[in-house]
């Protein structure tokens, strides 16, 4: 005959029901799916097939209670190196399509109102090869000029 040691150590085996009841439970507190098996000291294999199985589906959050506090806990803190490669980035981005031009700072669609031209303008007439300071300021590209019909004659 088992002693009293033995039959307290077994695991007492749940009914469905009890599982349902506790996992809809834990869920509403903010437990993963995971944690409330773990918590029911059930296979979580177990759990998921339970839950497939009911007629009203069991909300389970998006991250667990202890995601959760790791995610407050490392908010804000910042592994060696990140800071530097933060700033890095800002710097980059911040840097990137700005001009200056007449002592003015900003991207071609803030710059350009000032010297009265369309930022669609000034873009086509980067493509064509200018610097974005003749872009803005109005010098024009020279056209190829196509030779006029008295001056091949007289070539």
């Amino acid at each position: 005959m088992p002693s009293d040691q033995a039959r307290s150590s077994k695991k007492r085996v749940l009914e469905p029901a009890e599982i349902e009841k506790k996992a809809r439970a834990l869920a509403a507190k903010g437990y993963s799916m995971t944690a409330a098996a773990k918590a029911m000291q059930t296979s979580y294999r177990r759990l998921r097939e339970l839950c497939a199985s009911l007629i009203k589906p069991i909300h389970w959050p998006h991250r667990s209670i202890s995601q959760q506090e790791v995610i407050k806990k490392r908010k804000g803190v910042l592994r060696p190196g990140q800071k530097e490669g933060l700033k890095r980035g800002t710097q980059s981005r911040r840097s990137k399509g700005r001009h200056t031009v007449d002592g003015r700072t900003g991207n071609i669609d803030y710059l350009a109102p000032f010297y009265g031209v369309s930022p669609r303008t000034v873009y086509r007439r980067m493509q064509k090869g200018l610097t974005v300071e003749q872009a803005l300021k109005g010098s024009r590209v020279p056209k190829a000029r196509k030779p006029v019909l008295n001056e091949i004659q007289n070539d």
